[in-house]
């Protein structure tokens, strides 16, 4: 991954890696927490040491863990967090600490680096590999079926209408005859409207 780093930063990333910004005096704690903070990303490279040290918290890897754990598990951001697998055990199985099992992972062990780099890029950079098609029409035999649904409702939403409206005109009817008041008011709940 050491020439990784510098094609990272040919390909517009701007990596803070500790070997080029953290310098002699500085405080190591400060600069990781910082670096975890206020990165949009954080690329954990996961060998068989490493996840020993996160496993157990122990050394700058445990400090890490302390650092990232709860970001991962707290503040919903586990795609700012990108493990990328440096090493597998006899069976094949992947080193990666506790934390980071429910994560996506770039598999840098597989042989096809480019791949692999290319995956990465897209992580970063927030974009998935592969593109989601566009949508398309509505298959006519949907599309027929949908119209004599709605056909259907519609003639059955007319037949109430018809009912609603024949009952009015029998009230008003009735009311002229036995002189009572129907206002717009009665008319509108009784076809279902808001006035």
């Amino acid at each position: 991954m050491n020439n990784g780093y510098t094609r990272l930063r040919e390909d517009g990333i701007n990596i803070i890696l500790d070997k080029w910004d953290l310098h002699t005096g500085a405080d190591i704690f400060l600069f990781m927490e910082k670096s975890v903070t206020e990165s949009d990303k954080v690329l954990i490279l996961c060998n068989k040491m490493y996840k020993e040290k996160a496993d157990n918290r122990y050394g700058g890897a445990g400090q890490e863990t302390m650092i990232i754990a709860p970001e991962v598990y707290e503040k919903n951001e586990p795609e700012k967090f990108i493990p990328i697998i440096m090493e597998r055990n006899l069976l094949g199985k992947e080193y990666i600490p506790q934390y980071l099992k429910s994560l996506i992972y770039i598999d840098y062990t597989d042989k096809d680096i480019e791949s692999q780099y290319k995956n990465l890029l897209y992580a970063i950079y927030g974009v998935t590999k592969d593109i989601k098609p566009g949508i398309g029409a509505v298959p006519s035999y949907i599309k027929e079926r949908m119209t004599a649904e709605d056909l259907h409702e519609n003639e059955q939403e007319k037949s109430n209408f018809s009912k609603r409206l024949g009952s009015i005109i029998e009230m008003i009817n009735m009311s002229n005859f036995e002189k009572e008041h129907i206002n717009l008011e009665i008319i509108g709940d009784m076809m279902g409207w808001n006035l």
